[in-house]
């Protein structure tokens, strides 16, 4: 991150001009409040409505905008010698993002960058990436939807890479890229050939190999927790074939590797090593709500539980089984996603329906229920809620506002998609 530096050696009255000249040609702020200061450029986000070659231009869209909005506007003078009429200041470029999209979902805005002091960046919060199968490439690539157009593009794919998994981080700054030249089935055992780790810098555009595996049998990829993110790769011992070794191989959120370990498993007594278990997270991240089930004539009930009122409201009953309990940031909606049991082994598994419950915590009641698919995987963005939802017939994702109770979209690519992943049969 470049900082502008000044120096003090000049004299005090060719300092005072050149402040005085900040002020006249790098910013005017102009709000409801007549007289406010002129915002010191430092390193904050902000959203940009327009850009103009001239300052009376740019003024004069902003006297006509600002009544539309709470935020604060003002005009900066941009990198590229024009004048953008420009809204509020963010802390980081997620957050821009996310108030710019808000505006637009509200159709205050019809189209906007964000811009870091006077440069324009890539916007983190409207440009999802996901995995897809390139019937072009003829394997799974790298792509990247943007919510505001409804569009999707192709933006990594090498020959030799079938993309595996993709698990992006925090606030969608950077993404691991697990990769394979191949994999399958040989002789009843699974197979991985050439297995590589690479992190993807979204806001850099900069893709680089950060970890070669090799050929494996098994490999999954999860994050530990938010900064910490791991590999698990299994290996046949060279010396014991019926010796499984796992290399567990770890990184921070950035991609620098932290650690790595081994374990090791008998194949004959313990067999495959299976993942992490996922561990649901039955209680609010402000500590009020929880949720509680319990089984009872045949079928489980699921209620939430009011920590501070004591109370318990009926979320559903259902024969299916808890697999996955998450929240909003802020507490007020609980996702509950239930599957039904199924027998599995390494090679294939009876895949069945699943049930995605949206509750509104805060007003104790149900926002939206999907049924009659296989969901899985997710990701909250701001008020958006991203998931797989698969069938026999295809593998899409789903974009829902949870807070407006909106169907906001969908992302369908020929060949099958997913937040992370996509389905086997489609990894060719």
């Amino acid at each position: 991150m470049n900082y502008r530096k000044y120096t003090c050696n000049l004299s005090a009255v060719i300092i005072f001009l050149s402040l005085f000249s900040c002020k006249k040609e790098d910013a005017m702020r102009i709000s409801k409040n007549v007289g406010a200061d002129t915002p010191k450029i430092s390193s904050t986000y902000s959203i940009l409505l327009n850009d103009y070659r001239s300052k009376r231009s740019a003024d004069s869209l902003l006297l006509l905008q600002k009544s539309k909005f709470h935020d604060t506007l003002f005009v900066r003078k941009l990198s590229t010698n024009k004048y953008g009429v420009v809204i509020g200041q963010f802390p980081t470029n997620y957050s821009a993002g996310k108030h710019a999209y808000e505006l637009f979902e509200d159709s205050l805005i019809t189209a906007y960058k964000i811009i870091k002091n006077d440069s324009i960046v890539f916007d983190l919060y409207s440009n999802i990436p996901f995995s897809a199968y390139s019937e072009n490439e003829k394997r799974p690539s790298v792509y990247n939807y943007n919510l505001v157009s409804g569009k999707y593009e192709i933006i990594w794919s090498r020959w030799g890479r079938k993309v595996i998994n993709l698990n992006n981080s925090k606030e969608l700054e950077n993404c691991f890229i697990t990769t394979a030249l191949g994999m399958g089935w040989r002789g009843g055992f699974p197979y991985i050939l050439d297995a590589r780790v690479y992190m993807y810098n979204r806001l850099t555009n900069n893709i680089r190999e950060i970890f070669f595996l090799g050929n494996g049998l098994q490999l999954y990829t999860y994050w530990e927790t938010p900064d910490t993110f791991k590999v698990n790769f299994t290996i046949l011992d060279s010396m014991q074939t019926s010796i499984l070794i796992q290399k567990i191989i770890a990184f921070d959120d950035r991609g620098k590797k932290l650690y790595e370990t081994e374990r090791s498993f008998s194949l004959l007594t313990d067999g495959f090593p299976l993942p992490p278990p996922l561990i649901p997270l039955l209680t609010s991240p402000n500590h009020r709500y929880k949720l509680k089930h319990e089984r009872a004539n045949f079928k489980n009930n699921y209620f939430l539980y009011d920590i501070q009122t004591r109370l318990e409201y009926e979320i559903t009953k259902s024969p299916n089984i808890l697999f996955d309990v998450f929240w909003s940031e802020d507490s007020n909606y609980l996702f509950v996603l239930l599957q039904g049991r199924q027998r599995q082994n390494l090679r294939s598994s009876i895949r069945r329906a699943s049930e995605f419950y949206i509750y509104n915590a805060g007003k104790k009641q149900m926002e939206k229920v999907f049924k009659g698919n296989r969901y899985k995987n997710y990701l909250i963005n701001g008020n958006l809620i991203l998931f797989d939802q698969r069938n026999d017939k295809e593998a899409k994702i789903i974009i829902y506002n949870f807070v407006k109770d909106k169907f906001v979209g969908e992302i369908k690519v020929p060949g099958g998609c997913g937040l992370n992943n996509i389905p086997f049969q489609s990894k060719r």
